[in-house]
């Protein structure tokens, strides 16, 4: 199946326009999760975003003390899209250590590419 790509009116990372990335995947573990489609909407921008020091060097940005947004590398995004399907039906089953990748975009004007997360610390 070719991982799918759309945008929500609702969903505005940021306040800002995105292309969604295998959201039908993304919003059925925002749906068992019980988080709303608009978590990301407001609390962080591109501006707050500061290294993680993880090895990768990637930036991240934290929506209070639950959920983190992470930037994505190319391969990164890549892998992700490959493996969106078989991740939603692995974490939905409940028997995971795995944090849940709640939304998975593209930010319209600056090509740069996010997934966001709860913040499992």
């Amino acid at each position: 199946m070719a991982p799918s790509s759309s945008s929500s009116s609702c969903i505005s990372p940021a306040g800002r326009e995105v292309k969604l990335f295998n959201d039908g995947s993304f919003g059925t573990l925002r749906k068992l999760a019980g988080v709303p489609d608009d978590f990301a909407n407001e609390g962080w921008n591109l501006d707050t975003l500061k290294d993680s020091g993880a090895k990768g060097g990637c930036l991240v940005a934290f929506i209070g003390s639950e959920y983190v947004i992470k930037e994505l590398s190319h391969d990164d995004h890549q892998s992700l899209l490959a493996i969106a399907e078989s991740y939603l039906q692995h974490v939905k089953t409940g028997e995971t250590l795995l944090s849940a990748i709640l939304l998975h975009f593209e930010d319209v004007a600056s090509g740069r590419r996010f997934f966001a997360m709860r913040d499992v610390v």
